[in-house]
């Protein structure tokens, strides 16, 4: 399956279904008016008798001699009581008195006895209102016209004709519903009234791709066998190595199942965020045997050496006859219980968290993550703020308490591994929240936020292949906010182990108030000299100038003048945009892409 035809489909879907309970809604409220009511039929006066044209009134001819322009029509009409010629060119009409030949003008008084006359109900007609343009619920008629108002139950207005006196319309508030029903049907939201609306033309286009994805989608379920019936599928084992287990096991599977879901069923939990949708990239397994071609969601997440080493997504990969997979350890996937012991808040919005594990833990390597089983919860924005560091009083002020009914799983990578903190795992935690006004916060960081010591959590792990790589290659750590987390373990790691080759660690950050462990790093760059620590601000002023960007300012002061960066390893860590703008450069300058390791927090 590729990932992005099916996220295309996706939001095709919620876009498109909207606008088809639009027009599902829309047609039911049409259908649902009276017509009558829509039409004002209630308080419409009879149509008055037919009269006799009147002796003595002047002929057409003489009428359009009088009128001295050019005409495209002219007929007879009554205004009132008042026998009339209507002269009319284009949306131009001018009434003429059928004895005088005399221009009559529709005043005031006179609108509002034609509205009168044309209308049954027991109210009079309020003032007229003269508009020099038709508004939208009078559309189609050229101005000027008399809006004549009746205070009755349907709010019944009458629109009359400043030039000839027609009665032009009458809406009603049943008519008014209509009217926003018809709107929303045809999705044009300024006129309501053409039917081809460039909005229409492009839904039916979204519909289209819709129905070709989801066609070329279950296209693809077919070819998987995920559309026959689980008791029509084969039964057989997917045979499970795992890393500290040489013999493994076999657990029940059926053929086409995908390999992480064949695992959940026998309680084997791989890391995963996505649910199997292939876009965090964490659920990799390596196949043992002959290993099937990577498909789209592969080499969209696997580098190249670990998709030729055999990886692939378990969410992606069917399980088939024979099919030998390996997996981490068993103490990995277990499920380890553990207290928080202590709690630094380093900004409003980013703090260190503190584990201590209940018991030990498995082997975990600088860079690799475990992940928080977060539960249920409600929380508000007093439960997250520290008095310590509050959080800003624009969020506190229109945050509103929030409730999550679903449990879900976090991944953090610890700052330091156990070995280096006393057996305890400090992760970097940053609440994500929206915009003052928002109201919203992430759920695993405000849960992680709303926590006090002493509380109990869950977890499993270590995971991750994002690890520092053997050999002592010069080493350029690049990170950004939480993203600072498993590049210090590694730069922890690798002083501990005796390193000396050069190590640069590069930080962005938006004021100097957000760094992380400054006066730690700071330290390890006076105490080392083969370690550089450089911090780097977006929103304030930097040693060399004013705010910059991370990425840019790396290159400017260091890749740029280097010399040797086929030499060189890479290491980043951080938000998407940060990250995906550092890859991006290091591709440009000509960095092998296996010289690059990261960790995506997004």
């Amino acid at each position: 399956m590729k990932p992005w035809l099916a996220r295309v489909h996706r939001w095709l879907g919620l876009v498109i279904g909207l606008q088809v309970v639009l027009w599902l809604a829309s047609g039911l409220t049409m259908s649902l008016l009276d017509p009558a009511a829509v039409e004002g039929a209630a308080t419409r006066a009879p149509a008055p008798a037919t009269r006799t044209w009147p002796q003595g009134t002047r002929t057409p001819g003489e009428i359009l001699a009088a009128h001295g322009r050019s005409a495209e029509r002219i007929e007879s009409a009554w205004l009132l009581d008042t026998p009339v010629w209507r002269v009319s060119h284009g949306e131009t009409s001018v009434l003429r008195d059928a004895y005088t030949g005399a221009t009559i003008e529709i005043d005031p008084a006179t609108a509002r006895t034609i509205a009168s006359r044309d209308y049954s109900g027991a109210v009079g007609p309020g003032t007229p209102e003269r508009l020099e343009r038709a508004p939208l619920e009078a559309r189609g008629h050229a101005g000027p016209l008399w809006r004549v108002p009746f205070a009755d139950d349907a709010h019944t207005t009458l629109y009359v004709s400043a030039q000839d006196g027609r009665i032009l319309e009458r809406r009603t508030d049943a008519f008014r519903w209509f009217d926003i029903a018809w709107m929303l049907h045809i999705m044009d939201y300024t006129g309501r009234a053409d039917f081809n609306h460039p909005l229409v033309v492009a839904t039916a286009g979204g519909g289209v791709l819709l129905a070709i994805s989801g066609l070329w989608l279950l296209g693809f379920s077919v070819a998987q066998g995920e559309l026959r019936p689980r008791a029509w599928r084969r039964r057989g084992g997917l045979r499970v190595l795992h890393a500290d287990d040489a013999l493994g096991v076999t657990v029940p599977a059926r053929e086409g199942e995908t390999v992480l879901a064949a695992l959940a069923r026998a309680g084997l939990h791989l890391p995963s965020q996505c649910g199997g949708g292939q876009t965090c990239g964490q659920c990799a397994v390596k196949v043992d045997g002959r290993v099937p071609r990577p498909g789209a969601g592969d080499r969209a997440r696997l580098p190249r050496e670990r998709l030729i080493h055999g990886e692939r997504l378990a969410c992606a990969l069917p399980v088939r006859e024979g099919l030998s997979v390996h997996v981490p350890t068993r103490d990995a996937m277990a499920l380890h219980v553990a207290r928080i012991e202590r709690i630094t808040p380093i900004s409003p919005t980013l703090r260190e968290i503190v584990l201590r594990p209940a018991s030990a833990l498995p082997p975990l390597a600088a860079g690799q993550f475990i992940e928080l089983d977060i539960p249920a919860f409600e929380v508000d924005a007093e439960a997250v703020s520290d008095p310590r560091a509050p959080l800003p009083a624009s969020l506190l002020a229109h945050a509103r308490p929030i409730a999550f009914a679903r449990s879900l799983v976090r991944a953090y990578s610890p700052s330091l591994t156990p070995s280096l903190s006393d057996g305890a795992l400090p992760l970097l935690v940053r609440l994500e929240h929206g915009l003052p006004d928002a109201g919203w916060i992430g759920r695993g960081s405000g849960y992680l936020f709303s926590r006090r010591v002493g509380d109990r959590m869950q977890f499993r792990g270590p995971f991750g292949a994002f690890r520092l790589k053997p050999g002592t290659r010069e080493k350029i750590f690049i990170g950004g906010g939480a993203g600072v987390a498993p590049l210090r373990a590694m730069l922890w790691e690798r002083l501990e182990a005796g390193g000396r080759e050069r190590m640069h660690l590069w930080i962005g950050a938006r004021t100097p108030d957000e760094v992380p462990y400054h006066e730690e790093l700071l330290a390890l760059d006076a105490a080392h000299p083969h370690v550089d620590v450089h911090v780097v601000y977006s929103e304030w002023g930097n040693a060399t100038g004013g705010p910059r960007w991370i990425h840019e300012a790396v290159y400017d002061g260091l890749l740029h003048s280097h010399g040797a960066l086929a030499e060189c390893e890479f290491y980043l860590c951080g938000p998407p945009a940060m990250l995906d703008a550092a890859r991006s450069l290091l591709a440009d300058i000509g960095v092998e892409p296996a010289r690059i390791a990261y960790d995506d927090f997004g």
